[in-house]
């Protein structure tokens, strides 16, 4: 076993001298930490209206663009997910995710954007952060930088287009009841797994929801 004698005494000497000379007062710690919490209450406020009001309808208009496609559900603050289901004009499963995200003293606001595709064809932007300071995020500045990242996603996605037939048109079956549908007139959709679902009805719909893993093998482990 190695000899960290020396440095042992080194961390001593230092946590020492930190005793006599600390680094930050009682009412110094106290104003910080007030700033801290009222930046962090701003964050929360201010990510909660720019994913709801911002982010979240534009990933909307582009999934509703797909009949192949469907908003995920998320469990994580701030993020939102959509999944591009493997078809047959669409040969690849992908995710595009846009998300909120601030910096250790909440003193700035980042707007991240994530990409995937699998199996993978083209090349394609999969990250992009726009960061700003917070006191100057609003959606006015967020806006045009996510459009502009989804315009770019989706003239990517769209050189992966067989081309073969309509996209409006794709079949599938409701996995609750097998009803043999087309995707373009399922009633109700929903996701699992980060993969998109018909379904001919919200009863069926429901059934899915609530036990998705007894109509789908996808996620057992």
């Amino acid at each position: 076993m190695p000899d960290l004698s020396s440095f042992i005494d080194r961390i001593k000497r230092r946590l020492a001298k930190a005793e006599r000379d600390p680094q930050w007062g009682l009412e110094e710690t106290r104003a910080y930490m007030s700033a801290v919490t009222e930046r962090q209450t701003q964050y929360s406020q201010l990510a909660v209206h720019l994913m709801e009001d911002v982010l979240q309808p534009r990933l909307e208009v582009l999934v509703n663009s797909f009949p192949n496609a469907a908003m995920a559900d998320n469990d994580v603050a701030h993020h939102c997910t959509a999944w591009f289901g493997y078809c047959d004009r669409f040969p690849a499963t992908t995710r595009v995710e846009l998300a909120v995200d601030h910096d250790a003293r909440f003193e700035s606001l980042s707007i991240l954007f994530e990409a995937s595709m699998m199996p993978r064809f083209i090349k394609f932007n999969e990250h992009d952060r726009f960061s700003t300071p917070l006191q100057e995020a609003n959606g006015d500045s967020v806006g045009p930088w996510v459009e502009n990242n989804l315009l770019e996603f989706l003239d990517s996605y769209l050189q992966i287009d067989r081309g073969s037939e309509l996209v409006d048109h794709i079949p599938t079956s409701d996995p609750v009841c097998g009803m043999e549908i087309s995707e373009d007139s399922a009633a109700v959709t929903a996701s699992y797994c980060g993969h998109p679902y018909f379904f001919c009805s919200e009863e069926c719909r429901d059934k899915f929801v609530n036990d998705p893993r007894a109509f789908v093998s996808v996620g057992r482990s």
